[in-house]
């Protein structure tokens, strides 16, 4: 039992929660637990002193399912600061759409990821056989009633300069016809940046913030369905517009 607590820490590859669950059904609901909430409120009183302001977090749905979280991408920290905040207001566990090549880049990052991605869905963002299987598992998830948090951008990009929208996210919504909540995370280049090796720790002290905008449904994107760009490019304003707070 004690080794749920530390593997996370040591899990290289995958998803974490797959390899306890074939094991024990009984086993992965206390891993759900420990992760759920033990390591989430652990590491949101650690990055307390980070955040000067929480807004629109009623925009979060509580045990829904079948969300996609959407966020602009600055850093390989993105995904640390944001899955604390949404594991404890989903209660459930939150999977990350990520590129595995990148995650090992950076030995530092890697591990952060490792302990903060209960539930990674890793693919090689050069493979297309990969991408196919990752977006696929993706869409198995959110189908399954899950959570997964995306950044369409597809790479850390420019800070406070969203890049277009990669395609992926147009595939994994039409097909999953999951609810889609926008994300703006404000400031993390302070902390850290494309290309920086160690983050900046004292900073970006009370200098970041985490805008959540109102949830999109499916009836509300469907009228998309046969225009990619046109939805990428919606999905890119409505994150777009959360760096001013505006969280309607």
């Amino acid at each position: 039992m004690k080794a749920l607590f530390f593997l996370p820490f040591f899990r290289p590859k995958y998803e974490i929660s797959q390899f306890v669950e074939r094991r024990n059904t009984s086993i992965m609901r206390v891993y759900e637990f420990v992760h759920r909430y033990i390591y989430a409120t652990i590491l949101m009183i650690l990055l307390r002193p980070y955040f000067r302001a929480y807004r629109g977090f009623e925009n979060i749905p509580r045990r829904k399912g079948n969300t996609i979280f959407i966020a602009n991408h600055d850093s390989l920290l993105d995904s640390f600061l944001l899955l604390p905040y949404l594991v404890l207001r989903t209660r459930k566990i939150v999977y990350i759409l990520g590129d595995r090549n990148t995650w090992k880049s950076n030995p530092f990052y890697a591990f952060i990821s490792r302990i903060t991605s209960n539930g990674s869905i890793l693919m090689d963002r050069d493979d297309p056989e990969d991408v196919s299987k990752g977006l696929h598992d993706c869409i198995r998830k959110l189908r399954e009633g899950g959570f997964v948090l995306i950044f369409p951008e597809g790479t850390r990009g420019i800070p406070d300069n969203i890049a277009e929208f990669k395609k992926g996210i147009y595939v994994i919504a039409f097909r999953s016809k999951a609810t889609i909540v926008p994300v703006y995370l404000t400031n993390v280049s302070l902390l850290s940046y494309k290309g920086k090796r160690f983050p900046s720790c004292f900073k970006a002290l009370f200098k970041l913030s985490i805008n959540v905008g109102s949830e999109i449904g499916y009836a509300e994107y469907s009228p998309y369905r046969k225009k990619p760009d046109e939805f990428c490019e919606y999905l890119r304003e409505r994150v777009s517009k959360l760096r001013y707070g505006d969280t309607r």
